[in-house]
């Protein structure tokens, strides 16, 4: 049927198809194996960022947290003495502490209930 030569030339063709094959997995392995190892790298990487932004998030948030404090802090030392020092007025002159009293309770009294026109019957 087949001459020699065919036969022979068909082993090498099946021999050569066999070895690119081979060849073609092996390739495809090793892209596999790269492709493993740059995902790796990468995760590897992104993880470090997130820790760096994470840090970065915190030690903002502390510094923002004792700014916060510090005004907050210095606004209560404010309000204290501002009360003292109400204090210390009403206490040396109670008349004139009563006559603003008085005075801011009537202006109070005038603008809750002096603009309304009740007619009573």
């Amino acid at each position: 049927m087949f001459s020699a030569a065919t036969k022979t030339a068909a082993d090498l063709t099946e021999k050569s198809a066999e070895h690119d094959a081979k060849s073609a997995f092996s390739d495809a392995k090793s892209a596999i194996n790269d492709a493993k190892s740059n995902v790796n790298a990468a995760t590897a990487t992104a993880q470090k960022l997130l820790k760096d932004v994470t840090d970065d998030a915190a030690d903002y948030a502390e510094d923002a947290q004792a700014r916060v404090r510090h005004f907050t802090d210095r606004a209560v030392d404010q309000a204290r003495t501002a009360a003292d020092r109400a204090k210390d007025q009403i206490s040396g002159n109670p008349g004139a502490a009563a006559a603003v009293l008085v005075g801011v309770g009537v202006l109070l009294g005038m603008f809750l209930f002096g603009s309304s026109r009740r007619t009573y019957r």
